[in-house]
């Protein structure tokens, strides 16, 4: 402040007023003036300085932004003039801005030049800056010093002003993390193309499940990464995660404790979609269905459902994905799915791939637990599963996961696992008076690597369709080959997209048809099976199919040069009875060979037999082969030396052969009758007994087969009977044993009369 100063003497000089000082000392405004002094006193300018901190928290933080406001008033009766003052914002504090309602202000130099100030008038600096990094827990102080440049005793001119901030102790902290697809169902980030973006995050405080406070709001980046700054430390912080369409919540985590100066990574957000609600002719994700969960007695979604009540509908995406997570606390009992389908789509479940007709009663194991490996729909190759065999457990359902398999309800309890890639699938409305399509081909068996034609015809028999697509739908394994396609017979390239065709910008009139032509390569690595190639006419606007499904099916069989194994061999006279070919043994003509499949083959004269593509062995292992031949055709007196049924192993695209051997054989005939053996009993009398001996004797003089014929009696029972001839005979092999055993002895049996 500026203090008056009291005159004792006036000096009036030449007209002018001169002032004496009250320590005795005159003097004039001008040098070498004569100055006459009159009895009064002059009051002078008198200046009040107001410095006040202007920001909104008595102690900022670190970033913090600062406002000083200094406001010099006159409150003399004369006006002051070159009025200054100096204020720099001190270290700790960067600038940002200033303003001044009058005189200028330097910064850097922090001089205030106010200027003239008349009595009773103010002037203001206002003066803007951060709190700099580092500065926690730290005062910094501002000080204003004020001058008026012509007052006679400087020094009293006023006092410095001094303003103090006080910055907080505590940091911000940070808190990151990521939204992303768990394609392995791991729960673990390790993917790094699966993020999503433009999902909601919410930093809130509070108890999620009760009370609490949203905080602050991001939004996913392309990556699925979000990140939350300058959050004060605490406890009892949480995040919500809502999906990008439909802002229904995925999941939340909470009771995070955030410390001063931390930063919190890898608060992540998997996803891993309950399933997948998709085109059952297209297998592509289908948006706007509506899946609602229900539950048993006693679920409430707004407590037992994460999301709440506001997540027990949910309508899908372009994703055509839907979630849904129970708490703990939920009750056990028996869940179930509905859809209700989109415009553009037959109300009620597919009947094309109806669901499974039983309850999937969910266990503990496996977690997670995969109604279909597949993390997306079905691939058109799948198979389409049978609705009454699907398993009613945990246990069963991955015998048959590779398939279209889903299920609409469920058995649940706390310890259930969570049930993943539940894809469900709904089938389009075909719109009557509008587009027919069928697809031919000139091929119905194929082999690897043969080019394929299709045909497609297009007949629009309703109104003029001016802006449709022919998509086609190429089975697995078959490639389209580059220049082939024509419209009309005018050469048209359809885009491609993986085993996608489709030819863009068509137009038909009424009763008008447009023919598309093209061609396919089968792959190398195709197996032999019928493949369906589908095709169908799509809305350009709507994206709708306007059309039926017009489908061509080819079966790729084995290539005969480099797949097929044949079979040559040779039934021989097996003269030395050794079982292979020696010199000289010739073939034996007429004799009916044949394989397991009942195909018949007949020798020709010179004993040959040739089976044309006998088999197609495995690709990997090769294959067993069997042969039988007919011994009913072999010449009278003969009998088979080698083995009957043969086997032989196949090799993809190679040659085998296979020979058979017979000669005629020495027969050592006996017949027996009942009496031969005691009465009811099965013990040779002993007068027959000695006469094994002889036909062991006569057995032993040459290769021979003994045949022993049985001619049971009306009144002999069938077991007594037969357990009479396997005596009989265990009686011949040990003496025959005894004897030597000369070579293998071959045995038959014939009953006469009534047969055992």
């Amino acid at each position: 402040m500026y203090r008056p100063v009291w005159w004792i003497f006036c000096i009036v000089c030449n007209g002018e007023q001169c002032r004496t000082h009250d320590n005795g000392n005159a003097g004039c405004h001008q040098l070498g003036a004569v100055c006459t002094v009159t009895n009064d006193k002059i009051v002078d300018a008198d200046l009040v300085t107001v410095k006040t901190l202007q920001s909104a928290d008595a102690t900022p933080a670190e970033g913090d932004s600062v406002t000083f406001l200094i406001t010099v008033t006159n409150n003399g009766s004369a006006q002051a003039t070159n009025v200054s003052l100096t204020d720099s914002l001190p270290a700790g504090i960067t600038a940002t801005g200033d303003a001044v309602s009058q005189g200028s202000y330097v910064p850097g130099t922090g001089l205030w030049s106010v200027g003239t100030l008349a009595n009773g008038a103010n002037a203001t600096l206002t003066l803007t800056g951060t709190v700099d990094s580092g500065q926690g827990g730290n005062t910094i102080t501002n000080i204003t010093t004020a001058a008026i440049a012509d007052q006679p005793d400087p020094t009293t001119t006023g006092d410095d002003l001094t303003e103090a901030v006080v910055v907080d102790a505590t940091l911000p902290a940070t808190l990151t993390g990521f939204v992303w697809l768990d394609s392995d169902h791991d729960g673990n980030r390790n993917e790094t193309t699966n993020g999503r973006g433009g999902w909601t995050v919410e930093f809130c405080q509070g108890d999620i499940n009760g009370v609490f406070t949203v905080l602050a709001t991001t939004t996913t980046a392309s990556d699925g990464s979000y990140s939350f700054t300058g959050i004060p430390p605490g406890s009892n912080y949480g995040v919500i995660f809502r999906r990008a369409q439909g802002n229904y919540i995925y999941g939340y985590i909470d009771g995070l404790t955030l410390a001063s100066n931390s930063v919190t990574s890898e608060q992540n957000q998997p996803i891993d979609p309950s399933g997948i609600v998709y085109d059952s002719v297209t297998r592509l994700p289908v948006p706007g269905a509506v899946v609602t969960l229900s539950g048993p007695a006693g679920f409430n979604p707004a407590v037992h459902l994460i999301g709440g009540a506001a997540n027990v509908s949910q309508t899908t995406d372009a994703t055509g994905e839907y979630q849904f997570l129970l708490e703990p606390t939920a009750p056990a009992g028996l869940y179930s799915l509905s859809v209700t389908n989109p415009a553009g789509y037959v109300p009620g479940p597919s009947t094309a791939i109806p669901s499974c007709t039983a309850t999937l009663t969910v266990g503990g194991v496996p977690a997670p637990l995969l109604v279909q490996t597949s993390n997306t729909a079905p691939a058109l190759a799948a198979p389409i599963h049978d609705p009454n065999t699907c398993s009613v457990n945990s246990a069963g359902v991955a015998a048959g996961s590779a398939s279209t398999q889903y299920y609409f309800s469920f058995n649940l309890s706390g310890a259930s696992a969570s049930v993943l890639n539940n894809h469900i699938p709904i089938e389009a409305v075909v719109p009557t008076g509008t587009l027919n399509i069928s697809k031919t081909t000139s091929k119905t068996e194929v082999s690897r690597g043969d080019l394929v034609p299709y045909t497609i015809t297009v007949r629009n028999t309703g109104p003029p369709q001016n802006a449709f697509e022919i998509v086609d739908q190429i089975p697995p394994g078959f490639k389209y080959r580059t220049g082939s396609s024509s419209v009309d017979d005018l050469p048209f390239e359809p885009a491609i997209s993986g085993r996608t065709l489709t030819w863009s910008g068509l137009s038909l009139a009424n009763g008008q048809t447009t023919t598309v032509k093209l061609m396919l390569v089968i792959g190398t690595g195709v197996g032999e099976a019928k493949y369906v190639n589908q095709a169908w006419a799509l809305d350009a606007v709507t994206r709708l199919i306007i059309s039926n499904i017009g489908t061509a099916t080819v079966r790729v069989i084995p290539d005969p040069t480099f797949d097929c194994s044949d079979i040559i061999g040779k039934v021989f006279d097996d003269n030395n009875r050794n079982g292979y070919q020696d010199s000289g043994e010739r073939g034996i003509a007429n004799v009916r060979l044949a394989t397991v499949r009942g195909l018949l083959v007949t020798t020709d004269r010179y004993g040959r037999f040739h089976v044309a593509c006998a088999d197609i062995p495995d690709e990997d292992r090769g294959s067993n082969f069997i042969m039988k031949l007919d011994t009913r055709t072999l010449p009278t007196g003969y009998r088979v030396t080698t083995e009957n049924p043969r086997v032989i192993r196949l090799t993809r695209g190679k040659m085998a052969k296979l020979n058979f051997g017979a000669a005629i054989h020495r027969v050592v005939r006996i017949d027996v009758m009942g009496r031969a053996f005691d009465e009811n009993g099965t013990a040779l009398r002993p007068r027959w007994s000695r006469g094994i001996d002889q036909v062991i004797s006569t057995l032993a003089e040459e290769n021979s087969v003994l045949r022993i014929g049985y001619r049971r009696s009306n009144q002999e029972p069938r077991a007594l009977a037969k357990q009479r001839i396997s005596a009989l005979i265990k009686i011949i092999r040990r003496k025959w044993r005894s004897a030597g055993n000369a070579y293998e002895l071959s045995i038959e049996t014939e009953y006469q009369g009534r047969r055992p």
